[in-house]
């Protein structure tokens, strides 16, 4: 090979050499030169209300840059961003953000929504609404005194509880009849309150668990308050079913009277069933006259209170009727009145000797009387 070939082949190798040496270059200072930031379209924060089973937590997306729909399967942009929060915790945090613009989840935050929000503002966890308004605030209303309905009931409740009796008045009392008579019922608040007092003056004369003796024997008193019976009774009691007494009592006339003359109705269905086979009325009708029918007494055997006749058998014309009522009429006066009749228990030896009889089977039968009780004042 010539000398002129070998340095033309040595030409063409160093300008190979030289290109591909500056080749390089090029490459490595393209390579090198930093690459052009996109910018995304910043999208604002929304504030999302999500019901969950009635839960109102609320989820906010925070200031959060979103890829496109085209990018969403190829890039993933790390990005290491400080997020200040004027929520409870003071502290910054540094959050690795990998989301897409399809997905449907949102970042739980204790945020509350304000309208008004700027998106290049941080989120305030205790911002309130705009409307100023707080939920929390209980408005200072007076207090409404209760009404008589309320207070009526609530003492109603105070003496059930006290002598284990039951009370009805107004419309509780249903389509009952007593005596097949529909009463007026008593619907006044102020009455009804009036007749709720006086009732527990007369039940406090008995002694302490007096009523839950019957209660034991399974005969628990409904005492039922109404207007009036239109005349036809002042008083009822209606022992048909011994488990479910009904006591009616009118509030036109002599409630206090009535009340314990009723009573004493009630006394002796216990008295029946206790004394069995006697009679609370043997011993006490052996004190009429010999042949005596009740029904048939003459104006001299019964006691009247303003001529003070001595030798009367019946305190009133309505006692000599039969011998229940005979008794009932005796104990009403015992119990009811604030002072003892002229002459009748004191004078009237017979009348005097029935009240004892009654109040010897009370004192004998019922364990809840271990003393003189309120009846016996007049007898001592």
């Amino acid at each position: 090979m010539s000398s002129f070939q070998n340095n033309k082949k040595r030409f063409y190798v160093t300008i190979f050499t030289i290109i591909l040496f500056l080749g390089s270059i090029s490459i490595a200072i393209i390579l090198d030169k930093p690459k052009k930031k996109e910018n995304y379209p910043v999208r604002k924060p929304n504030s999302t209300s999500i019901s969950n089973n009635g839960n109102s937590d609320k989820f906010t997306n925070d200031n959060t840059n979103t890829n496109s729909q085209n990018n969403q399967d190829s890039k993933k942009e790390n990005s290491n961003t400080n997020k200040s929060s004027n929520s409870q915790s003071s502290s910054s945090k540094v959050t690795n953000n990998i989301k897409t613009s399809n997905s449907n989840q949102s970042k739980p935050s204790n945020t509350a929504s304000n309208s008004n929000t700027n998106s290049n503002k941080p989120t305030n966890s205790n911002t309130t609404s705009n409307s100023n308004t707080n939920s929390n605030t209980s408005s200072n209303k007076p207090v409404e005194p209760p009404k008589n309905e309320d207070k009526n009931n609530s003492k109603r409740k105070s003496i059930e509880k006290a002598y284990g009796v039951k009370i009805l008045y107004g419309n509780e009392i249903g389509s009952y009849k007593p005596k097949g008579i529909t009463p007026t019922k008593l619907t006044n608040d102020n009455d009804i309150e009036n007749y709720l007092n006086r009732l527990n003056t007369e039940l406090a004369k008995y002694p302490k668990n007096f009523f839950q003796d019957f209660n034991k024997k399974g005969m628990p008193l409904t005492i039922y308050l109404i207007k009036s019976a239109n005349g036809a009774f002042s008083g009822f009691t209606d022992y048909q079913f011994m488990n479910d007494i009904k006591l009616t009592l009118t509030t036109d006339f002599e409630f206090e009277y009535t009340f314990h003359h009723e009573i004493m109705h009630y006394i002796d269905c216990y008295l029946n069933i206790v004394m069995y086979p006697k009679t609370p009325y043997e011993e006490f009708e052996a004190l009429n006259p010999k042949e005596f029918q009740y029904g048939k007494a003459s104006s001299s055997q019964i006691y009247n209170m303003a001529n003070n006749p001595r030798g009367a058998y019946f305190i009133s014309k309505y006692g000599a009727s039969n011998v229940a009522e005979d008794r009932a009429e005796i104990f009403k006066y015992m119990t009811a009145r604030a002072y003892a009749p002229i002459g009748c228990f004191e004078k009237e030896e017979i009348i005097r000797k029935k009240a004892i009889i009654i109040s010897k089977q009370i004192k004998t039968y019922f364990p809840s009387v271990t003393t003189d009780a309120h009846w016996d004042r007049f007898i001592k």
